[in-house]
């Protein structure tokens, strides 16, 4: 007989089922093609985990041609150590309802005999009306998305779930971000059918936010454990880190988001999706998201890493994206690039991308750096960064100059470009206000090159609460949802400051007036209104109204 301490032969039996199921998915990984997206399918580049053809095909080194390929082959399987598994069942159970039932349904459940997260989706119609609403609203100031791709991505989403099967991780990632997103930023319309109405109120709908994050957190964290990374993830991550900068400003989470995502995209070699060796290994759809997807990630800095970038020109091999409309893009070929001149899907983006680029040049000047204030040639090289801005706000396309519209009173005539010729404006001039704010204030007044800097500041400051104003009078749904995002705050922010401590340090004596009826007033108004959408907000217009009270009370005249 058996040693009591012997496992039961039924014991040993699962044992044994289950290596040979593990030996079964073992094979089946190298033979089967990697996960296809709807976006040209394939991983993009030559990730650390497999070679791949442009089909997305897996190789063996047998099928490489040059010597030099087949060791670069064998290199990247030597120090592969992650998995290509989707997300099964045991990690999370995924389940649909009604959106207005989702808050309240079960959040784990028994599975195994142990309990398991469930992650809930709207329904299918709902999600379709949600990612809508994402594009309309947003995706023209954060083009991370193929639009026309989206739809596959919702309908393959929901057969995995129906069919309880093996569900694609980065998919659900990105259909999360999106909700949470579109949540968000949600505004019901008087005229939307049965179909549309999907919550009585922004307020209902902005209840949700921080459920749909939460789930987003739950896939993205299983994900981590147990499937390779894919161009969705990312996008996903990047819609998600939205959310949290408008909720949370440059936080941690908003930081360690960024971080992730720029941490996965080099593991798919998207910080060289455009050298010679991944000439073939993509489709055109997918090397131009790829693109997006990088120049975004790469291009941002700021909060308390601020004076840091964290991609270096030199470290990619990645052009721009192209000026093209997304209907132009297939996953076989495109159209011709566009002028700068002709609006596009992209303008924005690309326009943003030059922007990016002067304040990575203030950066590699040091000129956000405390330590740099004393050194003689310091104010010649501000004033050689506020010529490039200046440049860069001159030689904008006729159709992001803010002037050119300044009678639009109609709705329907303000169009998502006017929103970006909006956005534009207000983040360039926050960057000149950011670039002379520490003259401001300076004691120096005799000093001509303070005063230059003074101006430069002031009249920067009055364009950000201009183009409120202009945006105001427009009209354009764009209004009613402005305040929820962290960027415009942040120039609101900037200018309210700026404005007020000008007129406390330099013209004490007109502070009354210029609450009464100034840009002062214009500035604090925006911020008071500002107060219901944003923590941050109300606590700055505190700040500023004890500064007020201060000053009154040194100046009674």
């Amino acid at each position: 007989a058996a040693p009591a301490s012997s496992p039961p032969r039924e014991d040993l039996l699962a044992e044994i089922q289950a290596v040979r199921q593990l030996a079964q998915r073992l094979e089946k990984r190298l033979q089967e093609r990697a996960p296809s997206s709807n976006q040209g399918g394939g991983a993009v580049g030559l990730s650390p985990s497999a070679s791949t053809t442009s089909e997305g095909q897996l190789v063996s080194p047998a099928s490489l041609g040059q010597v030099g390929d087949v060791v670069a082959h064998l290199e990247r399987v030597s120090m592969s150590q992650s998995s290509l598994d989707p997300i099964y069942g045991h990690d999370l159970v995924f389940n649909v309802d009604r959106i207005q039932a989702v808050p309240q349904a079960p959040t784990y459940t028994t599975q195994l005999g142990k309990p398991t997260q469930c992650v809930w989706l709207p329904l299918q119609a709902e999600a379709t009306v949600l990612v809508s609403s994402y594009i309309q609203d947003l995706s023209y100031i954060q083009h991370v998305l193929h639009p026309p791709s989206l739809q596959a991505t919702i309908d393959e989403t929901y057969r995995q779930v129906g069919g309880q099967a093996p569900i694609q991780s980065g998919h659900l990632i990105l259909l999360l971000s999106i909700i949470a997103c579109a949540t968000h930023i949600w505004d019901p319309c008087e005229d939307d059918d049965d179909e549309h109405r999907l919550f009585v109120s922004s307020a209902q709908a902005n209840a949700q936010t921080p459920l749909w994050i939460r789930s987003t957190y739950a896939v993205l964290n299983a994900a981590q454990d147990c499937a390779a990374p894919t161009l969705e993830t990312i996008q996903g991550i990047i819609i998600l880190s939205f959310v949290i900068s408008n909720l949370e400003g440059v936080s941690m989470r908003y930081r360690s988001l960024i971080s992730t995502g720029l941490l996965l995209a080099r593991e798919l070699g998207l910080h060289r999706i455009d050298s010679a060796s991944n000439a073939h290994v993509a489709t055109p759809l997918r090397v131009e998201m790829s693109r997006r997807v990088w120049w975004l990630l790469a291009a941002r800095y700021g909060g308390p890493c601020e004076g840091v970038y964290q991609a270096h020109p030199r470290h990619m091999t990645v052009n721009l994206p192209l000026n093209i409309n997304d209907i132009d893009i297939g996953p076989g070929g495109m159209s011709a690039e566009s002028p700068a001149t002709e609006p596009t899907d992209m303008s924005y983006f690309l326009e943003r991308l030059r922007l990016a680029e002067v304040s990575r040049s203030i950066v590699d000047h040091s000129l956000m750096s405390a330590t740099s204030l004393g050194r003689p040639s310091y104010y010649t090289q501000v004033m050689a960064m506020d010529f490039e801005l200046d440049q860069l706000i001159k030689n904008m396309p006729a159709f992001f100059q803010l002037a050119n519209y300044e009678h639009v009173s109609d709705p329907s005539r303000a169009s998502s470009i006017f929103i970006q010729a909006y956005m534009l404006n207000s983040l360039m001039h926050t960057q000149r206000c950011k670039l002379h704010i520490t003259y401001l204030t300076s004691e120096s007044k005799d000093n001509p090159a303070c005063a230059a800097s003074r101006d430069i500041c002031l009249k920067s400051a009055k364009q950000i609460t201009r183009a409120e104003t202009q945006l105001l009078r427009s009209r354009h749904p764009f209004v009613r949802v402005r305040l929820r995002l962290a960027a415009i705050l942040y120039s609101i922010f900037m200018a309210s400051i700026i404005l007020l401590m000008d007129v406390c340090v330099h013209r004490p004596a007109s502070l009354q007036r210029e609450l009464f009826n100034g840009d002062v007033a214009g500035a604090l108004k925006i911020l008071k209104d500002a107060r219901s959408h944003s923590l941050a907000a109300a606590k700055l217009f505190e700040s500023l109204m004890q500064v007020v009270a201060r000053h009154r009370a040194q100046h009674p005249q």
